[in-house]
């Protein structure tokens, strides 16, 4: 139990990832992890200029234009969904900008075993599709998400059993399962 306590107040410290996965490697995203209750201006993440694991370059947005409640009559967001999502995995929804989808998606709740419920509250919908609560990303369409909404995912973390000390900095080595079930080998120093 200690062990898990420091282990995730190390990762509000400080992380260094290694290799470039998209946005995972961008300096932005370094600077963009935060200790807990402190809260960014606006999302970064979902804002590096390549998407993740693609080539697509996103029609780039400055900081202050991210609130939707900015104008930004010039705003023109690359339509991006993955050919892979648009082949309709199991897991993934039809596309409900060119598809009638009966009976239609529920957003902002539960729709049917699927919850479309987002941590941050009720997010608009634009036209019937969901808007991203946290502000413009230069990209509309999913990417490689399948669902239309709040995609829910827990990667799981193995640490390893030991700690080991380096120049002054005890350094954590662990292991992250993703998604694709690539593992990633993240380092963290103290």
């Amino acid at each position: 139990m200690l062990r898990l306590a420091i282990f995730f107040f190390v990762l509000s410290i400080k992380e260094v990832t290694l290799g470039n996965r998209g946005c995972m490697g961008n300096k932005a995203t370094a600077v963009a992890r935060l200790s807990p209750g402190m809260k960014p201006k606006c999302h970064i993440k979902a804002r590096c200029e390549i998407y993740p694991r693609s080539q697509i370059k996103r029609f780039p947005v400055p900081d202050d234009k991210v609130p939707w409640t900015t104008k930004f009559p010039e705003y023109k967001p690359v339509d991006y969904t993955s050919e892979s999502i648009l082949k309709r995995p199991v897991y993934a929804d039809p596309d409900i900008r060119t598809e009638k989808v009966d009976p239609p998606l529920s957003f902002n709740g539960c729709d049917g075993k699927i919850n479309r419920v987002s941590h941050m509250g009720d997010y608009e919908l634009v036209d019937g599709i969901p808007r991203n609560p946290q502000g413009r990303t230069g990209l509309m369409g999913r990417g490689t998400l399948g669902r239309w909404g709040p995609n829910h995912a827990a990667d799981p973390i193995l640490p390893c059993p030991t700690f080991i000390f380096f120049s002054s900095h005890m350094i954590i080595i662990f292991l992250i399962l993703c998604y694709s079930q690539l593992l990633s080998l993240h380092i963290l120093f103290i």
